[in-house]
């Protein structure tokens, strides 16, 4: 079959639906996708109001104790000012920050203000990447879903790179379509045509941001090339390939010359049995296989369900149910199966969010737990869901009443869940605006930045301070620069040993916080690796230590100097 040919049955499958749905009077989805395309523009314009509002109001000045967003702004900053390019966790989103960094400093508020920006963006670029590919119905189920779920809407009003990345990820997806559009209206492959080849540059250009926006990104590139093998394009692949591979290449070689070699350690940490304890060495091919089969009970039956309402919105970890593990995965491949010869552009996502779900679950320690790790493959998983719900209720027009009922509840359940939250963080907010930087924390958080503020404050400039959370004391204490400790010793070190690590750091004071280890509840359980590595010091020289300043009687911050 010549790829003309191959283009017309594409085309004509669309058309072939749109015949029977004609022909079909009791046909609902046929109004309702016909309402939903003749009235498009003007539910973006609400939906994209309804977004910008929400997340604005989710807005305040409280970073999580998860601690990577304040890590971004603290790359960010040390880029623009010493130079550091921020390789780690990829490097897009700190560079991107920086220039926000350059104009208004550390203000939370303005940093937090470019997530929401790219909500925005990610919405609108969604809606043109997938109009008039999917039915109307889906599309503004798609739509509705990431404009008004409250996982979306929380991360659009923090500084993680999750609202950064969706919005790449959908950019890139409207360039994958555009190109492949055009090139199943072209009997042969026409790099020479000035429009073909800006549009495999832009190609090259998008998904070489994607793969520097987070590692596990290049995956998202590995879909473009399986999916192009699937369609026997082989010179297109080729060309993707060639593109894609010149113009990533470009740019690790200007990087290296311009800032040095990538120095990260993420790769190895990936690969470690436990992140923070390098002791425990790494992963064997068993180990990966069964790390992948539980990141999947955990993501698809906690945090997937979870995020479609699903289940409730707080959740313990070991309330997995592993059913919905192996039944999920086989619908999705069941739909991916399916859609091939239905819409490639789903087939595609599909593709894409399987290649997506499988990096992260074999990438991710299963300790890790945190739901942002989804979030980026919930559109598509979304998408590739509902249009094979949809497809089922086609083929059974009683059941098309019932299916938009269900769906407009599960809409109506997910604005109330946003309603209430923004409305949890009036408080917050109005605390904030006040001046009072710390309401809407915990205790003991509230205490463990109070006193990275009284270093700033009190202590040298060029002090060193060895604490658990640097990159939330940096932000806290004006941009006072902190040394981290994230190891967490399986075994009693030395006290000499430990000694020797801080003199080689040239660490002068220690914060010993009571950072909880839920942060719910305040069980008597801390983070307490700082307390753990200094108790051999304090056992063998105790005058080694001494009590600067405490802050706090429960959960009590302190601050050492060492002597």
């Amino acid at each position: 079959m010549s790829k003309k040919v191959k283009h017309q049955h594409f085309k004509s499958n669309r058309s072939k639906s749109n015949t029977k749905q004609v022909t079909s009077s009791n046909n609902t989805f046929f109004y309702v996708d016909n309402w939903l395309t003749n009235n498009g523009t003007k539910i973006l314009v609400a939906l994209v109001a309804i977004t910008s509002i929400f997340s604005a109001l989710l807005l305040n000045y409280k970073l999580t104790d998860g601690a990577d967003d304040a890590a971004y702004i603290e790359r960010a900053w040390d880029f623009l000012k010493e130079g550091k390019y921020p390789y780690f966790q990829g490097p897009a989103y700190p560079l991107s920050l920086s220039v926000l960094v350059h104009f208004f400093g550390l203000h939370i508020l303005a940093l937090k203000s470019f997530s929401v920006f790219c909500q925005i963006a990610f919405v609108v670029l969604s809606y043109f990447t997938f109009k008039n590919r999917v039915p109307g119905l889906v599309l503004f189920a798609l739509l509705s879903f990431i404009a008004l779920n409250n996982f979306f809407l929380f991360y659009a009003a923090q500084t993680y790179t999750e609202a950064f990345f969706l919005m790449v990820q959908a950019l890139c997806f409207l360039l994958f379509f555009k190109l492949f559009d055009l090139l199943i209206s072209e009997q042969k492959l026409a790099v020479t045509n000035p429009k073909i080849l800006l549009m495999w540059l832009l190609f090259g250009a998008a998904f070489t941001l994607l793969s520097i926006s987070k590692s596990i990104a290049l995956v998202g590139v590995l879909a473009v090339f399986v999916f192009l093998a699937i369609e026997k394009r082989y010179k297109e692949l080729l060309v993707a390939l060639l593109v894609f591979s010149g113009i990533r290449l470009t740019y690790e070689l200007l990087v290296t010359q311009l800032f040095g070699p990538n120095t990260s350690n993420q790769l190895d940490m990936m690969m470690r049995v436990d992140m923070y304890d390098p002791s425990k060495g790494h992963e064997d091919l068993g180990g990966m296989f069964q790390r992948f089969f539980k990141n999947c009970n955990i993501y698809f039956s906690i945090h997937f369900l979870r995020m479609l309402n699903l289940r409730k919105f707080d959740y313990v970890s070991n309330e997995t149910i592993a059913f919905f593990a192996f039944l999920i995965p086989l619908i999705l491949l069941e739909i991916t199966r399916r859609v091939y010869t239905v819409n490639k552009y789903i087939f595609f996502s599909a593709i894409y969010v399987i290649l997506l779900c499988a990096g992260i679950f074999f990438g991710v320690q299963v300790a890790n737990k945190q739901d942002r790790l989804l979030l980026i493959a919930m559109p598509l998983l979304f998408l590739v869901f509902y249009y094979g719900a949809y497809l089922l209720a086609k083929k059974f027009p009683s059941t098309q009443k019932a299916f938009l009922f269900f769906s407009a509840i599960m809409l109506c359940v997910s604005f109330v869940k946003s309603s209430l939250f923004v409305k949890n963080n009036f408080a917050v907010i109005r605390a904030n605006l006040s001046g009072d930087y710390y309401y809407g924390f915990t205790p003991d958080w509230q205490n463990y930045l109070k006193i990275s503020k009284f270093c700033a404050d009190s202590l040298a400039p060029n002090s060193k301070v060895l604490c658990r959370k640097p990159a939330n004391s940096f932000l806290y204490a004006n941009g006072k620069k902190f040394i981290g400790e994230f190891s967490s010793p399986s075994t009693k070190p030395s006290a000499d040993s430990i000694l020797k690590v801080w003199q080689d750091k040239g660490v002068q004071y220690i914060i010993m916080a009571s950072i909880r280890s839920n942060p719910k509840i305040n069980n008597g359980y801390i983070i307490n690796n700082i307390q753990r590595i200094a108790y051999p010091v304090y056992e063998k020289y105790p005058d080694k230590l001494r009590l600067i300043k405490t802050i706090g009687t429960d959960e009590a911050a302190s601050l050492f100097e060492l002597r």
